[in-house]
């Protein structure tokens, strides 16, 4: 008898609908499994990309119960959700060939030890492959839209990510609905000379009930004076977009006029500005 494992996997940050979702993937490996009454011992579901090796420690959790033996088979939605780089593909068509691992189940094929390996290797390739090529596009994009003032990091506080309503393959930044305005307030009791970031930051939070934006926006914790220090030094509230170093004008609304922004700079190189002047 043979002792499968269900691998589900969608990458940390794929924001796309290309690849199916965690539980559709869990839900077809299950209606696999009980097609062919399969004895399913574990499941492992990974959010996490695979492009780098050994960067996913639930995948890594499944091989080692490979090799010691407690699992010989693995269900999964397709080759390219276990592996995307070489050194990977290579390690998992060598547990085939040895006979550890016994069988791959996919909705497209099955791999099984003694079969011919090349269609396992091909698809590993193929699918490094296209993690290559994927890179390098969001690198040439990424290019593309600095160079005409869009921002292709995630938006600084006061300001949330959200997808082109006519291109959802397009990011564009717009001024959070809870955020913009307090946060303009933050540079308010900036600019007049009185306040400290770690007074402004504790009015923030303590009276204002200021939480920060987290990764993609889902932050709910309250605002650090770092945190404040790099909003107040950042040139994209003045309405520019940097980045390697470079900067340009942006697309977006600043919150900030440039001499506003320049005011600020003065205010916090300052070495008195650690002392409240009120």
């Amino acid at each position: 008898m043979l002792y499968y494992a269900i691998y589900c996997r969608k990458s940390d940050d794929d924001r796309s609908v290309t690849e199916k979702s965690i539980g559709e993937q869990l839900e077809a490996s299950h209606a696999e499994a009980a097609r062919h009454a399969l004895v399913v011992s574990r499941t492992w579901e990974e959010s996490k990309t695979a492009r780098f090796p050994s960067k996913r420690p639930l995948y890594k959790e499944m091989v080692n119960a490979i090799e010691a033996g407690e699992i010989q088979g693995i269900i999964c939605w397709s080759i390219n959700r276990l592996v995307r780089n070489m050194e990977e593909g290579g390690k998992l068509s060598q547990l085939l060939i040895d006979g550890p691992l016994r069988e791959i189940r996919t909705q497209s094929g099955i791999y099984r030890t003694g079969d011919n390996i090349m269609p396992l290797v091909i698809e590993a390739a193929t699918a490094t492959q296209f993690s290559l090529d994927h890179s390098k596009a969001v690198r040439r994009g990424s290019e593309g839209s600095f160079r005409s003032g869009g921002c292709t990091h995630r938006a600084p506080q006061g300001y949330r990510n959200i997808r082109s309503p006519v291109d959802l393959k397009k990011g564009l930044v717009e001024r959070d609905p809870d955020r913009f305005e307090v946060v303009r307030k933050a540079w308010d009791m900036l600019l007049t000379g009185n306040y400290s970031v770690a007074q402004i930051t504790s009015t923030m939070n303590d009276s204002w009930g200021y939480l920060a934006g987290g990764p993609r926006q889902r932050g709910n914790a309250p605002l650090s004076p770092s945190a404040l220090y790099a909003v107040f030094g950042n040139p994209f509230y003045a309405g520019f977009v940097r980045r390697k170093g470079e900067v340009v004008d942006g697309i977006h609304e600043p919150m900030v006029t440039v001499s506003e922004f320049d005011q600020a700079q003065v205010i916090l190189s300052k070495s008195t500005f650690t002392r409240s002047r009120v």
